[in-house]
């Protein structure tokens, strides 16, 4: 996952997921799900691989209070290190 910025949109933050269908689906907004699934369906019966790409936006303050954190849990030097980082990229994409 990864956060950008957009130059023709610079006061938005769009949070970017890419993976498998089974990890990215669960995500997608349920009036969109069943054409997706339907689409993926297809192209699996053709014999094609899927990579999904997803996205949401991200309000400034949301952005703000997950950065905190996620710095904080960078700067940690323990065990739990990786961890906490990980928690808080699924916290992000779950949310």
């Amino acid at each position: 996952s990864v956060v950008v910025r957009y130059p023709s949109k610079p006061e938005t933050l769009f949070l970017l997921v890419k993976g498998a269908d089974t990890s990215v689906l669960p995500y997608v907004e349920p009036e969109s799900r069943s054409q997706l699934e339907a689409d993926l369906q297809t192209f699996a019966e053709r014999g094609l691989r899927t990579l999904c790409l997803a996205y949401r936006t991200l309000t400034p303050q949301e952005h703000s209070t997950w950065q905190a954190k996620y710095r904080k849990a960078l700067a940690l030097v323990s065990d739990n290190r990786s961890l906490e980082v990980h928690k808080l990229s699924v916290e992000l994409e779950t949310h």
